[in-house]
């Protein structure tokens, strides 16, 4: 449930697909519902502990947006699911 921002209320399961190209080196990209918003991330959780993204979208003006972020990556534990494979 989002608390804050311009989807404040909403609550809802995005499109999602993540590619592993490393140990530790995953690609993951996901497509918003409400708003009209893409987003590709690489995380490095191996070498660098990085990660960094890009935002495409429209904006408020029905122009096309691109948006950068990253980060530092600061693992905090771990967790296993040994009986469950992904789908």
């Amino acid at each position: 449930m989002c608390l804050q921002g311009e989807q404040r209320g909403h609550g809802d399961v995005d499109l999602s697909t993540l590619w592993k190209f490393a140990d530790g080196l995953y690609l993951f990209c996901f497509r918003e519902f409400v708003i009209p918003v893409a987003s590709v991330w690489l995380h490095d959780l191996g070498y660098e502990l990085r990660t960094t993204d890009v935002f495409v979208g429209i904006n408020a003006e029905g122009r096309a947006d691109h948006r950068r972020a990253g980060g530092h990556i600061y693992p905090l534990g771990a967790v296993r699911y040994p009986d469950v494979q992904p789908v």
